[in-house]
């Protein structure tokens, strides 16, 4: 895929972050860069009462209403899909042998109709307790050989897009909507999101209220630009500014900027690329911005967790790496971040993970977060 389609699909993701309508486009510029894979999103999240349902504008509607009142609980592949970790794509023979499949209702009363569309698969963006997205897509039989790797492919590399997109999707809804959610818990980690432009300047800000003499992730200069505390935060958010200028933000970038006062208070940033023109003009002037392209910087407070880490070494046998990325990935990070951060590959990563979870007794990356409470001092 030529890096100007790439960047075409990373910005409607990121649109979709704050309208949801954007998500249908995505699917659709999605399917005719990938030669015509019937493409498609599925989820929920209770916490902000967001249900996408099923989004498939490469299916026939008619079908799309049968799903829903019938061949849901007939899929054979979501069964097997959902036993899968996210962060990675599944190809359909994973979620359900060929054999089985063929024989399923699915299969003959639903795929088989429409173009024999049985290849392809996806990748689970979150699977939470109270929250649970998917992209997917099906190719038809007569093009698997064509167009299948490539598909696969493409699907690891938007995920990371397509998961920070919803990360900002959540910060926005809990903070500019609905605030304290009645009746449901709120979110687990403080967030604040940031949209400057590419001169550095905040145009908008929404976040946790910081009282007075408490400690902020970031301040602005007297020309309004973000800046952070410490000069090596700086260095890093001036270099994703210049790769944005060039037209070089691939993927969303990401670090930790630790408190100058409180040494175990710090908050992960993630910095993405973002084109407002996708945008209705009403939502640009809440968010203040005019048509140029713009960042937008999520700060999630964490902790470092070195009491916790402690923890975790002794209360569960874990090593001091093991604890580490059981604790990042608590924390928001995906093995994939994890890997580039610390410069080590992925696969390495996801041994550790599941080692560590192996000791906790852990079979879902969302009971990490739950044993890790538990387990704090």
């Amino acid at each position: 895929m030529k890096v100007e389609d790439f960047s075409k699909l990373t910005a409607l993701i990121y649109a979709g972050a704050l309208d949801q309508s954007k998500w249908a486009d995505f699917l659709v510029e999605l399917s005719a860069l990938t030669g015509g894979v019937k493409t498609h999103m599925f989820g929920y999240d209770h916490d902000t009462e967001t249900d996408l349902g099923l989004i498939g504008p490469s299916y026939d509607p008619d079908f799309l209403q049968s799903f829903a009142s019938h061949y849901a609980d007939t899929n054979v592949w979501a069964k097997g899909f959902v036993t899968f970790d996210p962060g990675r794509a599944i190809h359909v023979k994973q979620m359900c042998p060929t054999d089985v499949f063929e024989k399923s209702e699915w299969y003959n009363d639903w795929i088989r109709p429409q173009e024999d569309a049985m290849g392809g698969g996806g990748a689970l963006i979150f699977k939470e307790d109270r929250r649970m997205f998917a992209l997917g897509g099906n190719i038809r039989r007569k093009d698997i050989d064509r167009l299948e790797s490539d598909w696969l492919q493409t699907v690891n590399l938007l995920f990371p897009h397509v998961q920070h997109a919803f990360e900002l999707s959540r910060s926005f809804t809990f903070n500019t909507v609905i605030n304290q959610l009645d009746g449901h818990r709120p979110l687990q980690r403080t967030s604040t999101v940031v949209v400057v432009t590419l001169e550095g300047v905040v145009t908008y800000s929404v976040g946790q209220q910081v009282t007075a003499g408490e400690e902020k992730p970031f301040t602005t200069d007297l020309k309004g630009r973000l800046r952070f505390y410490e000069s090596e935060h700086n260095h890093k958010l001036d270099h994703v500014i210049e790769l944005a200028k060039q037209g070089r933000l691939y993927f969303p970038m990401s670090f930790h900027v630790q408190s100058a006062k409180r040494p175990k208070r710090a908050w992960n940033c993630r910095i993405s690329g973002f084109d407002p023109t996708l945008l209705d003009e009403a939502l640009l002037d809440v968010l203040s911005i005019n048509l140029g392209p713009v960042l937008v910087v999520s700060l999630d407070e964490i902790g470092l967790d070195t009491d916790v880490a402690t923890t975790l070494k002794k209360q569960f046998g874990l090593t001091a790496r093991e604890a580490q990325i059981v604790l990042q990935i608590a924390n928001g990070l995906s093995p994939r971040e994890i890997s580039e951060r610390d410069a080590v590959s992925v696969h390495t990563v996801r041994n550790q993970l599941k080692s560590g979870m192996s000791k906790m007794d852990v079979r879902r990356q969302s009971e990490i977060v739950r044993t890790i409470m538990l387990s704090r001092p």
